[in-house]
Formats: C-alpha cells, structure tokens, sequence
C-alpha cells in the first residue's frame, strides 16, 4: 500500500489538473468545446449571479475560488498533490 500511496503523491490529480488549466489564461472559460459541454463560459467566478455556474451561489463561487488561491500558494508538487487529496 505505501507503493500506491507514494504514485499518488507524485502524479497530479485531476483536480490540480483543473486548477492549473483554470488559471492558464483561464484556458477552460475559452475552448468552445467546455462552454458547450458544461453551460459555462463567464468562468467560475463572475460578480454578476446570473453568469453563476447553474446551482452556484457567490458564496460557492467564493468557496472554490479561495480553494483554488490557496492550492496555488502551496508550495512544490508533492504538497500540491497531497493538498488536493485531503
């Protein structure tokens, strides 16, 4: 077991996969294939309620946006992937 828990700390998760893709050049707000997929294209965090994720309120928006800030402030990769995991 430690074997499994030692690949998972090296090998990034989908959710720091997401974060990253999120914050490069808000890379997923802009592929054409996402906003048809997912309803989304005013990104996450818009100010206006009615650009929300369908089912989000600002408090959510506000919840993932501080989530994502503070996995960006974690510092190397290995605490990177073990911050998503906890």
């Amino acid at each position: 077991m430690k074997l499994l828990s030692d690949i998972s700390v090296l090998s990034p998760s989908i959710n720091s996969i997401f974060i990253r893709l999120y914050y490069l050049n808000s890379a997923l707000g802009n592929w054409p294939v996402w906003q048809d997929h997912t309803g989304i294209s005013d990104g996450f965090f818009p100010e206006d309620d009615n650009k929300l994720p369908s089912c989000w309120s600002q408090n959510d928006a506000s919840d993932v946006e501080s989530y994502f800030n503070a996995f960006l402030n974690v510092k190397g990769e290995e605490k990177k992937n073990r911050f998503v995991t906890r």
